[in-house]
């Protein structure tokens, strides 16, 4: 049986690959709910389907807007969990080539994430 990597799971959604299940939001099924979850998008499409997926699923998503950086919280399927969607732009050639996305933007990003989760 071949693993699919959580990344490949999400390049698979953010091209429009449907899988019969989201490997992702079936192990999430499987944690308490009060755990919120940090989930990182890189570049405008995986932004919009993890939006999409995330609303599919029965959280509350008010309209947002793509943008590097942006971070929302987003609620709806327990009283205390939620999940931090973080959006950023896609590390690709065009993008660091011409300036788009420095490395720097890309630590703030990470710096985000892991304050997110406890490693300040």
């Amino acid at each position: 049986m071949r693993e699919t990597s959580p990344l490949r799971a999400v390049e698979g959604m953010a091209i429009g690959h449907q899988e019969p299940e989201n490997p992702i939001l079936a192990a999430a099924e499987r944690l308490p709910r009060t755990i919120a979850f940090t989930v990182l998008a890189l570049g405008q499409i995986a932004f919009e389907q993890c939006l999409r997926l995330l609303q599919a699923e029965g959280y509350r998503v008010p309209p947002l807007r793509f943008g590097h950086g942006l971070t929302c919280f987003l609620t709806g399927r327990g009283a205390e969990s939620g999940v931090h969607l973080i959006a950023s732009y896609h590390p690709s050639r065009q993008n660091t080539q011409t300036g788009r996305l420095t490395p720097q933007m890309l630590d703030a990003v990470f710096g985000e994430i892991r304050a997110r989760l406890g490693g300040g």
